[in-house]
């Protein structure tokens, strides 16, 4: 495979495969036990503030760039009219790992060449997102 002619590129394609974790941490952060903690013993030392707790709870501003930024992304290609096909495969290949691009372009029933074109252009509008276009 070439070199591709972008400096960001590998950037772009690391954080699209890193959205998956990210949404997946980020859920985590936010779901956790909302009972008030109730203790009989008096000055406990455990909050019991465990709602304001979770809502001030975020990922580092960085990665919750890259998270915004390619969920930007996915709202864009929604609004194409081959959206539904990019997002497969870019799900297949890069969020999910199952299929490499020959794959994912069989499963698609488009030729290779056209699954590379697709992703690309996911790969771009995230690279938009993100600052790099």
């Amino acid at each position: 495979m070439s070199k591709p002619a972008n400096s960001w590129y590998g950037i772009v394609i690391k954080t699209i495969r890193r959205y998956p974790e990210l949404k997946k941490r980020k859920a985590q952060m936010h779901n956790s036990n909302i009972i008030a903690n109730y203790s009989a013993m008096p000055k406990s030392n455990t909050s019991s503030r465990t709602t304001e707790n979770i809502a001030i709870r975020e990922l580092k501003p960085a990665d919750e760039r890259e998270l915004q930024a390619v969920e930007k992304a996915i709202g864009v290609m929604y609004s194409l009219n081959e959206g539904k096909e990019i997002m497969k495969i870019v799900e297949l290949v890069d969020f999910k790992h199952t299929h490499l691009l020959r794959g994912a372009a069989f499963e698609c029933n488009i030729s290779e060449q056209t699954a590379k074109r697709r992703r690309q252009v996911f790969v771009n509008e995230c690279a938009r997102q993100l600052g790099y276009l």
